[in-house]
């Protein structure tokens, strides 16, 4: 999410860039709280980032001896819902001119990298996999 990022704005432009960016971080954490809710308890989401329930050190656990069931017909729907969303909000922030700022690049750049991770977890448990 935002937090801990300090947008330093040394002109109007770059206020306005990192507004944007801040309303877009908004929504896909609200978006990442409603994947966390679908997706099993103690997924790690590529790797780094777990949802907000899972403690931040990586989950490690071994291979299942079965593959997991589908999820229900209706939870892999919202999970696809929720997936297009973010895909909706990787394009805005594809959209966000950072204008040179690499404080505005880095944070643009950390949201591609959590919205591309939480799609693949998504993606991975609608057809199955965890």
């Amino acid at each position: 999410g935002s937090e801990g990022v300090a947008w330093a704005s040394a002109s109007p432009l770059t206020t306005t860039l990192a507004g944007r960016l801040a309303i877009i971080v908004s929504e896909v954490d609200s978006l990442a709280a409603q994947a966390a809710s679908l997706l099993p308890a103690g997924t790690v989401i590529d790797g780094r980032i777990p949802p907000p329930e899972v403690s931040t050190a990586l989950v490690v656990r071994g291979p299942p001896a079965l593959p997991p069931p589908p999820p229900p017909a209706e939870a892999a729907k919202a999970a696809l819902t929720v997936s297009e969303l973010l895909t909706q909000r990787l394009i805005a922030l594809d959209a966000v001119e950072v204008g040179g700022d690499p404080v505005l690049r880095a944070a643009r750049k950390a949201e591609i990298n959590r919205i591309n991770g939480l799609c693949d977890a998504l993606d991975k448990w609608r057809k199955g996999g965890v």
